[in-house]
């Protein structure tokens, strides 16, 4: 089975000792920096998983005359004795994201060695994160860097689990900048106005992503992180396949209203995504419901793409040629608008990026029980 994605986040003091307060299921995030803890934030684990999304991902792409092998870590394993890790990182804030659950991906031939007697596959993540991180600029990165990974053991319980170091981005996620900006009291309109080049370069980042032959298959706000306001990095690749896993093919995918051409199943998740965070970050919800579904000027960009699908390269195009557009309006709008369903339940279940068959039925049963 593939690495889960439940995890637990906090942060502690530079000077201590890195310390676990919970032992998660399968996996966990623990940032390691200068400020006192700032609490827990969980999500579910995953379910479901299919013998073809269990399939290993093939990296053979990425590696070049360039890029030949990953390097080894500077330490290879590190101990845990349920009190800290036996050393800790200085000078910078970083995340340390920590794997329990087995992975089908084999280790690299040239590190192979090293971490034979512990094991011989390792999480998708990890190869994604180091392999990709190597294509990028200094000062010009798409993707949340990893910059360092090793085994961890734990003493008390004489288990080990694999352990990936990225940067901690001070602005957290989409999530966390759209709930400040909501306090500016901005309109729709006026937020896209500031953050639509950010949205523009992500569908760059993405481009690149595509161009390299995979699909991240998990764009949301929460895996979007915040480098700045206007400079969002992709995070979170523990869901990347290539383009030609045999995971987009199966009704466990297509089941969840995911599109089987990835590439343009990403482009509609981060469409979805822009929206999403422009809804969570205006001070009026009702209003933004109400301009989205006129096909306002700032919302023309999604239904022009849902009319049309594009990949994330076309929808970058199209973007930039509405940019003088934005008062205009599009008969994209879909038949939704006639149905009797309020506005905002429209709006919620429009801009969802991820659904089951069974979970439409029972939003349908839930509004129908509430019109009688």
């Amino acid at each position: 089975m593939r690495w889960t994605t439940s995890f637990i986040t906090y942060k502690i003091p530079l000077d201590l000792e890195i310390t676990h307060t919970t032992t998660p299921p399968h996996h966990s995030m623990h940032l390691f920096g200068t400020d006192t803890p700032r609490g827990i934030m969980a999500k579910a684990p995953g379910h479901g998983r299919s013998k073809n999304q269990s399939a290993p991902t093939n990296f053979t792409p990425l590696y070049s005359p360039t890029i030949t092998q990953i390097s080894l870590p500077k330490r290879v394993t590190r101990q845990d004795d349920g009190h800290g890790i036996d050393d800790r990182y200085t000078g910078q804030l970083v995340v340390v994201k920590t794997f329990k659950t087995a992975s089908p991906n084999p280790l690299p031939s040239g590190i192979l060695a090293e971490f034979a007697d512990i094991t011989t596959t390792w999480p998708a993540e990890i190869e994604a994160g180091l392999l990709l991180s190597q294509t990028q600029s200094v000062g010009e990165a798409a993707l949340v860097p990893v910059i360092d990974y090793f085994t961890l053991r734990h003493n008390t319980s004489d288990s080990w689990s694999w352990a990936m170091v990225t940067p901690y981005t001070t602005g957290g996620t989409l999530v966390t900048l759209a709930s400040a900006s909501r306090q500016n009291n901005r309109s729709p309109e006026e937020l896209n106005l500031t953050f639509r080049p950010a949205f523009e370069r992500l569908l760059t980042d993405l481009s690149m992503l595509h161009a390299a032959g995979y699909c991240h298959d998990d764009v949301k706000p929460g895996n979007i992180f915040v480098q700045s306001p206007t400079r969002w990095l992709v995070g979170d690749l523990g869901n990347l396949q290539q383009k030609s896993h045999p995971w987009h093919d199966t009704h466990y995918w297509t089941r969840r209203l995911q599109w089987a051409d990835c590439e343009l199943n990403d482009a509609r998740r981060a469409v979805k995504t822009y929206m999403s965070f422009l809804r969570a970050a205006s001070a009026d919800v009702d209003e933004f419901d109400r301009e989205f579904l006129a096909a306002a000027g700032w919302s023309r960009i999604y239904w022009e793409f849902m009319a049309r699908p594009m990949s994330a390269v076309g929808l970058l195009s199209s973007s930039l040629m509405m940019l003088g557009e934005q008062n205009s309006t599009t008969e994209a709008v879909p038949s939704i608008l006639g149905r009797r369903y309020g506005p905002r339940w429209i709006v919620v279940r429009e801009l969802t990026c991820t659904m089951t068959w069974g979970r439409c039925l029972e939003w349908d049963a839930t509004y129908e029980h509430g019109m009688r």
